[in-house]
């Protein structure tokens, strides 16, 4: 990936699919949250700030 030409954006909802299933193989190893279960959208939408929902993308893609 050519991290040049990252874009950081608010994450918006149709992304949380994406999210969700990187934030649950995280939860084994518990190297990247706190969470003891994947939120659902709504929850995690709920108890976050928007600019604590961000997502990056590479050239059109999800990144």
């Amino acid at each position: 990936m050519d991290t040049g030409s990252l874009a950081i954006h608010a994450m918006p909802r149709e992304d949380w699919p994406a999210a969700a299933a990187i934030c649950t193989e995280s939860l084994g190893p518990r190297e990247a949250t706190a969470e003891a279960a994947t939120p659902p959208w709504s929850a995690g939408d709920a108890a976050r700030r928007p600019y604590w929902r961000l997502a990056a993308r590479s050239a059109g893609e999800k990144a």
